[in-house]
């Protein structure tokens, strides 16, 4: 569900977000000294999250909206996934020497405006505990080839799409969602490197809400992470695609 929420969260981020930084004093406890490399980690969970990617929404006018943005979270305590109860700020974060924006609201850093996925540096001035790091990620974009959504779907009917050449992905879904953000809103179905057919029966789609403003998503990411300072943190490239569509009976 959690991964669901996030995915759906992303989508309406891309049109609602606006530009805030708060401007609260950091206690600056961190290094300040940059670590320029760090050592392979294999945790599960990360002190922060620092996320690029290409994220392309289709409207209802099938009117594509592409945006490249990067954003960079931070825990108080180790996490699988960004947590506003545990968010906390450093001193500054840069991507590719751009400065990233902190919003209160949304609890993480972001680019706001396009960046540039052909090269990825980043560059941390730690505070409250986090220190100072820069790095450069060797990241590819995940991708496919060009998929054809219909506006609208029947749940009593099912669904089928063809997702081909997929590729440069460690974790890969589907979703079909009715916006309600409830535990039986959406339908999720993994996606792996290469051809894909995927089906969405009538009996899974059962439980989705009609609706005007459902939601058909293809979710592609790799990872890598690593320590600084003693912390592991954990560096995600993703892409995403999603269409606005209706969910009929």
């Amino acid at each position: 569900m959690k991964y669901a929420n996030i995915i759906l969260f992303t989508i309406c981020i891309v049109f609602f977000s606006c530009k805030k930084e708060d401007k609260t004093p950091n206690n600056n406890t961190g290094n300040t000294t940059p670590i320029t490399d760090g050592s392979i980690s294999n945790e599960a969970t990360h002190s922060g999250i620092l996320t690029s990617g290409s994220y392309t929404t289709i409207l209802m006018n099938n009117t594509p909206f592409v945006s490249e943005r990067a954003k960079a979270y931070f825990s108080s305590t180790p996490t699988q996934f960004m947590n506003s109860t545990t968010a906390m700020q450093v001193s500054k974060v840069f991507f590719n020497g751009d400065t990233l924006s902190y919003s209160s609201i949304m609890k993480y850093y972001d680019s706001y405006t396009p960046v540039n996925l052909a090269t990825e540096t980043w560059s941390v001035v730690g505070a409250n505990n986090i220190g100072s790091f820069s790095t450069s990620i060797n990241a590819v974009t995940p991708g496919f080839n060009a998929v054809s959504i219909p506006d609208s779907i029947s749940k009593g009917s099912g669904f089928s799409v063809n997702i081909n050449n997929v590729a440069n992905t460690e974790k890969a879904n589907v979703f079909l969602m009715d916006g309600t953000n409830t535990i039986t809103g959406f339908v999720t179905k993994n996606l792996s490197n290469g051809n894909n057919n995927v089906t969405f029966s009538a009996s899974e789609l059962n439980l989705l809400t009609t609706t005007n403003n459902g939601y058909f998503a293809i979710v592609l990411s790799s990872d890598k992470a690593f320590y600084f300072s003693g912390k592991s943190f954990q560096f995600v490239r993703e892409a995403q695609y999603s269409k606005e569509i209706k969910i009929k009976p």
